[in-house]
């Protein structure tokens, strides 16, 4: 992966943050990150761990591993088998300051408007839901 974040870095010349893809269990998702900040990502998209489904706080101690291993921004992506709560988003908030965004891959538009009341403007939002036609949330920057 290191050399796809490389050549997104200089084919991108600082004009497009560059955001590369972590994920799988804890430790290779710790790897995956050191890399992409050594090759110059910008920040992370982080999916949930691979084919397993956790509870809130060992979703929560994966998430914060690869927090702790970075320096550069962090986005969780909230999908499948791993879905954040959003009292468990605003501890890992707290205790993270470069985990910067929060990827809906739910569509549960309820769940969003908790998180959103929780955090503000704390987290930039984006909605990662397949849908033929996007709903109307102002919170929302469409992927």
């Amino acid at each position: 992966m290191g050399q796809v974040v490389a050549a997104a870095v200089k084919e991108t010349n600082g004009q497009t943050p560059v955001i590369a893809g972590c994920g799988y269990g804890t430790a290779i998702a710790v790897e995956l990150a050191k890399s992409a900040e050594a090759n110059g990502a910008d920040g992370l998209l982080l999916l949930p761990p691979y084919l397993m489904v956790p509870n809130q706080e060992g979703l929560m101690a994966h998430i914060e591993a690869v927090c702790k291993s970075t320096k550069i921004g962090v986005i969780v992506y909230n999908r499948d088998n791993a879905i954040l709560t959003e009292d468990s988003l605003a501890k890992l908030c707290d205790r993270n300051p470069n985990l910067v965004g929060f990827k809906d891959g739910v569509g549960d538009i309820e769940l969003m408007m908790r998180v959103y009341s929780k955090m503000g403007d704390r987290l930039t939002y984006v909605a990662g839901c397949p849908r033929r036609r996007p709903l109307p949330c102002p919170i929302w920057r469409w992927a």
